[in-house]
């Protein structure tokens, strides 16, 4: 499958990374997985079950692990929020953080990723995104 560009909202790497980093002692193990999650993520980007719905719409989720060996019948930890556009192919990461056990998508919760990504979005404009390839 083709790809067009991978556009990063700025405060992935300007808030999200960064909190990533200081909660987590294996950081550089985690990035790796991360950037694993997104080239999967492209491979099948409309997959059904990542639809979310509500303020996030057309945006997609995809579940994936901080580290390399996770235990059995253990749930991955972290999520991201992404859309992508089928006509031109380009691939947008709207925000990436921890599982919260609530998942809630309606509360102030610190670490809902699901909320950080509606209420981002409410306020991203063109210049919020950033080209990564």
């Amino acid at each position: 499958m083709s790809i067009g560009s991978e556009f990063w909202h700025k405060e992935v790497i300007d808030f999200d990374l960064p909190s990533i980093a200081e909660q987590t002692a294996a950081f550089n193990t985690l990035y790796e997985l991360f950037i694993f999650a997104i080239y999967k993520a492209k491979q099948n980007p409309n997959r059904p079950g990542w639809e979310l719905r509500y303020d996030l719409t057309g945006w997609h989720e995809y579940k994936f692990f901080s580290k390399e060996l996770p235990a059995i019948q253990e749930k991955p930890d972290m999520r991201f929020v992404y859309y992508y556009n089928s006509f031109n192919k380009n691939f947008y990461l709207l925000a990436v953080g921890l599982r919260n056990s609530e998942e809630t998508r309606v509360s102030a919760k610190e670490h809902s990723i699901y909320y950080i990504a509606a209420n981002r979005l409410k306020r991203t404009n063109q210049d919020c995104w950033q080209m990564i390839k």
